[in-house]
């Protein structure tokens, strides 16, 4: 739609939209061309089946400052009149955003802009012949709803469930729920999609599905110390990790041994313990070590330290008279008494 004055082309317009049945949309009045315009009054001829918001209504950047009056006539059109009390010039951009919702038909709805007059600073008035604009429904589309599969550790509390949609937009929040919780042992678990809030027509509920995992847990022993000769004692087992109040003995379907290399007839010294063999249906085992301490067995308050040890180390018997390496019995080698 188009004013022509002078060499100037003065130019309104509603853009085409497209717009979903029962949902609010918005038309937009845009001017081009403006020079030396103070006012601007038009009618709007809505399609049948498309409703006007007057409430809602805004005003654009070109009409900055301007006052804005709707009127509806007899014939059910609107009659928008923008004007500025100190002559202030409407620009070029957007004049008019008009909220409005459509019938609950699917159509193609067909409105007009028509009788337009502006007035310049001079005060001269001009009209224009119509200017038409289309709003489309929306065509509706099939929509899929799906849950995302989710992963979690054994003991640790459920994830947030989530979900991605695919097709047509989404209108309202699915319900999302799976049958795990925190005390659940280790394995898949669905997560199901219902349809909560959602109000589209064609749509499809894909489940997802939670998969709970082994928790970790160390298993380790308690070092030992035993002296030459006594019998290897039982190890005591640690436990590092347990989760839901578990304990050894409803963790384990096997539970873990502890093994060292030591025997009764070892000679002091030290010796690894070391843990394996167990098997958890919740938990992934790591296994530590402990130490097996063997320390020396003294006789009769004497140190077991052997005359052979001590190859040149002067000998005595308990009487204190100097004997050979030869010699059996108690002697004292270096201020200790010694068993040969």
């Amino acid at each position: 739609m188009a004013i022509v004055g002078s060499a100037t082309a003065q130019t309104l317009s509603i853009a085409d939209i497209e717009a979903k049945v029962g949902e609010r949309a918005e038309l937009v009045v845009s001017a081009s061309g403006m020079s030396n315009v103070t006012a601007l009054q038009f009618n709007l001829k809505l399609p049948y089946g498309v409703t006007l918001d007057e409430s809602a209504i805004t005003k654009g950047e070109a009409v900055n400052g301007h006052t804005l009056s709707v009127q509806t006539l007899e014939n059910g059109n609107r009659l928008f009149v923008l004007y500025h009390t100190d002559l202030g010039l409407i620009g070029n951009g957007t004049l008019l955003r008009l909220p409005i919702i459509l019938g609950q038909q699917p159509s193609r709805y067909n409105g007009s802009l028509y009788i337009v007059r502006i007035s310049t600073t001079e005060a001269e008035s001009q009209t224009c012949a119509n200017a038409y604009f289309n709003v489309a429904t929306k065509s509706k589309r099939p929509i899929t709803i799906s849950a995302d599969d989710l992963t979690m550790t054994y003991g640790d509390d459920v994830p947030m469930l989530t979900y991605k949609s695919e097709g047509d937009e989404l209108n309202g929040i699915p319900n999302l729920s799976t049958t795990a919780s925190k005390n659940s042992p280790v394995g898949t678990y669905p997560i199901t999609v219902e349809q909560g809030t959602v109000n589209n027509e064609q749509v499809t509920y894909v489940a997802g599905t939670l998969t709970i995992t082994k928790a970790p847990l160390t298993v380790g022993v308690k070092n030992e110390t035993i002296t030459e000769g006594d019998a290897i004692p039982a190890f005591t087992l640690t436990y590092s990790g347990f989760r839901n109040s578990d304990t050894e003995a409803t963790a384990f379907t096997t539970k873990p041994v502890a093994k060292t290399t030591a025997t009764p007839s070892s000679p002091a010294g030290t010796y690894p313990i070391t843990v394996s063999g167990g098997e958890a249906q919740n938990y992934a085992l790591t296994y530590g070590q402990g130490t097996l301490t063997i320390e020396e067995k003294e006789v009769d308050g004497i140190s077991s330290l052997k005359a052979d040890e001590q190859p040149d180390a002067t000998i005595y018997n308990m009487a204190g008279q100097k004997v050979d390496a030869s010699y059996k019995g108690i002697v004292i080698i270096n201020g200790k008494k010694v068993v040969k």
